[in-house]
């Protein structure tokens, strides 16, 4: 059983309990800091601060924050949370007015670090968040270091996280996201006061330096900043460059016309022989090369409909769509060779929106005008949108539409593009949403680079990886990319590199087509080195249960291709129903591959989202459950990239139960250490005796079982036995 407001402090505490017990087993990892240049300021409250701020944990490094006990006053209007304090920042999270967001105003975290970056002040950075979802606020690790750099992040409207919210409704990504966006950089340019009545320069002693402000456009979040820039002609003075990752510039990228990474079954077999592994499941209908701004050529000769999966195209001719799993969690290598052939299916993805309470799906523009001009709609449903309206809607929402009105209004604007050889979404070998974007801009006159100079990246990785080094404004087309692309991808750090460049050029104004160096730094105090590896993520079905049964697996590791060395690992035990896969390879909870601990995570029989769950019936935590981890522990043990000798595993929650009833029953399997988060050591404890009935009962409706005070017979007492 998870409790999400534990997870920052349970996270930190996971991952110095597993770096004890391996520096215990000889394995030394380092830690880096970057110094920065600028005096030293004292952070003391200023006069408009509450006079009776909320408790604060210890300023010191090695303390969690204090979890959100008591609810954040989102629905209160005019308050603020925080001072959140550690060793190198501080954090609040605050409310900034907008129509957009109604009377509670957009939630919104600012993260503030103890010591400017510069002499002259702290510089500014706002996140505009991708995906399809509102956002998240996300506290950063006690030991994140900003770096002398303001950062700021923000729900948009609709969003809510951790009791965090702010009003409004949530657009995809439409008009009121756009208001929103430009809103808070209002607010990052010291424009406009936030709910308590204060501007962004009130929390610091330190100037905030209002006319060095950048954005970063992570994925999709990348159009909408586009939107903003596109659309306002004014107030965005401040605001001198944008980082662009791997941002889907176009609505046939968002929706993955093209082929879409996540459909590839393994991304590290190359299934189609081409020399790249992550490509297998690219549309091979699409013309490489042939995309411009708005558009691309895909040979939709074959494009057919299917009230199940909607457009698809039926490639191998048989008049219905070829798939395995189930809409929309499938896949069209019916044949299992591990990637598309030319007779295979491909079926286009669709954005399930809801509009002015109507529930619509919307396709590409691409893709709906191919229908429409093959007169595939005659049998579509109403709430399909027509070319007309799936064009209104993008044109609201993408950035590729709109390149003339951000040159016109922001002429000033310094771009960096990010892009990474295997692409976070895209499978197709030519990368054009990265080419295009990159090229929309470059033409217009802006000053353009191609991922942040090496100079940054190896000041911040405390080593020297392998980096492509590309100036400035270099002419980068779609035979030539892939030599200019970054397989370093420790996405973070390169998010971070491109952040402390921009700033420091817009500083110093040097916009140079090349560095030699790091532009603010502190020679007296030279960065410390530290160990980080790149890693990868293995993933699906990889062990079979002594039943048979086929369990899920997901395993982070350092790359094999780059380190050949056995290390050690760890195996995660989930609390709750067992689950340890529940999202996408972005989730996870220890966070220690970077540091050279190989981490493990599965689902046990029948447990996990659909398209993670393992095969078989549920058992939460008894016999077949822990024989399921031990599975997966001698599958662990068996790899080559492995210590058979340094495994251990941790449990989390009810998951003790699976992990404490596997290594006691099997002592053979030499596990060197067991850490337990919270595990319940009685049934009254599991079942929730001490909580309130509605606690009760949710465990019973969960597990089937009461605890054993309550339910003392034969049944569950065996039941109980197991666990």
């Amino acid at each position: 059983m998870i409790y999400n407001d534990h997870m920052i402090r349970i996270r930190l505490f996971l991952i110095v309990a597993v770096l004890a017990i391996i520096i215990s087993a000889f394995l030394i990892t380092f830690t880096w800091t970057m110094p920065r240049e600028g005096k030293t300021y004292e952070i003391t409250p200023s006069p408009s601060r509450p006079t009776s701020p909320p408790p604060q944990p210890s300023p010191v490094s090695t303390s969690p924050p204090s979890p959100l006990s008591s609810k954040p006053p989102s629905k209160l209007g005019g308050k603020e949370y925080g001072l959140v304090e550690y060793e190198k920042y501080f954090y609040t999270i605050v409310w900034i007015p907008c129509d957009c967001a109604g009377e509670k105003g957009l939630a919104t975290m600012v993260i503030y670090p103890k010591q400017p970056r510069y002499e002259e002040g702290a510089p500014v950075v706002v996140t505009s968040q991708g995906g399809h979802t509102p956002g998240k606020i996300q506290p950063p690790p006690p030991d994140f270091d900003p770096h002398g750099i303001v950062w700021i992040e923000f729900l948009f409207p609709g969003g809510r996280m951790e009791g965090f919210e702010s009003g409004g409704v949530f657009d995809y990504g439409g008009r009121a996201c756009i208001e929103a966006l430009y809103t808070v950089l209002q607010y990052a340019q010291g424009r406009i006061s936030n709910t308590a009545g204060k501007r962004i320069s009130d929390y610091v002693n330190y100037p905030i330096l209002t006319d060095n402000v950048g954005v970063i456009g992570n994925s999709n979040g990348g159009n909408i900043a586009g939107q903003v820039f596109a659309r306002y002609r004014e107030g965005l003075e401040g605001v001198n460059y944008v980082i662009f990752y791997e941002t889907p510039a176009g609505d046939h990228y968002v929706l993955g016309d093209l082929g879409r990474i996540g459909d590839d079954p393994n991304r590290l077999e190359d299934a189609d022989g081409d020399g790249i592994p992550w490509d297998d499941a690219r549309n091979l209908k699409y013309i490489e090369g042939s995309c411009d701004e708005t558009s691309c050529q895909i040979d939709f000769s074959t494009l057919a409909y299917d009230p199940t999966v909607g457009f698809y195209l039926d490639n191998n001719g048989d008049g219905k769509p070829n798939y395995v799993g189930r809409y929309p969690r499938v896949r069209t290598d019916v044949d299992g060779s591990g990637a598309l052939e030319p007779d295979e299916d491909f079926i286009f993805m669709a954005l399930n929106v809801n509009l002015e309470d109507r529930r619509r799906l919307v396709y590409s523009y691409l893709v709906t005008k191919a229908a429409w001009d093959k007169g595939l709609f005659q049998n579509v449903p109403e709430d399909v949108m027509r070319p007309d309206e799936a064009l209104k809607f993008w044109l609201d929402r993408e950035i590729c539409y709109h390149y003339d009105e951000i040159s016109q209004n922001m002429p000033w604007l310094k771009v960096m593009q990010l892009g990474f050889m295997e692409d976070h979404v895209q499978a197709t070998r030519d990368h054009p949403h990265v080419v295009i974007n990159y090229n929309a801009f470059k033409k217009r006159g802006h000053w353009v680079r191609l991922n942040p100079d090496k100079s940054y990246i190896e000041h911040l990785a405390g080593v020297k990886p392998s980096v492509k080094e590309n100036h400035a404004n270099i002419d980068l087309t779609f035979d030539n990319v892939v030599r200019h692309l970054l397989l370093f991808r420790d996405v973070r750090l390169i998010i971070q590199a491109a952040v402390l460049e921009m700033a420091d050029r817009t500083q110093l104004n040097n916009w140079s087509e090349d560095l030699d160096r790091v532009l603010i730094l502190e020679e007296s105090t030279p960065p410390q080195p530290s160990c980080r590896y790149e890693i990868e993520v293995v993933e699906g079905y990889l062990v079979t249960a002594p039943n048979h049964n086929k369990l899920y697996v997901r395993i982070y590791q350092p790359k094999t291709s780059l380190y050949d060395a056995k290390f050690p690992a760890v195996i995660y035990s989930g609390g709750g129903r067992g689950e340890g896969v529940v999202g996408g390879p972005e989730k996870r909870i220890l966070g220690v591959a970077e540091l050279g601990v190989i981490e493990v995570y599965f689902n046990p029989e029948g447990v996990g989202p659909p398209q993670y769950r393992s095969e078989g019936t549920p058992d939460f935590g008894g016999f077949r459950q822990q024989d399921d981890l031990m599975a997966v522990i001698e599958y662990v043990k068996s790899l080559p990239n492995v210590n058979p000798d340094n495994i251990g595993v941790i449990s989390f929650s009810f998951g003790i139960a699976t992990a404490a009833g596997c290594l006691g029953r099997h002592p053979e399997l030499d596990v060197k250490y067991l850490i337990d988060v919270e595990g319940p050591s009685h049934s009254v404890i599991a079942a929730m005796d001490y909580g309130t009935e509605e606690q009760q009962r949710s465990f019973y409706e969960a597990f089937g079982h009461w605890s054993l005070a309550k339910d003392p017979s034969p049944e569950n007492q065996a039941w109980w036995a197991e666990r």
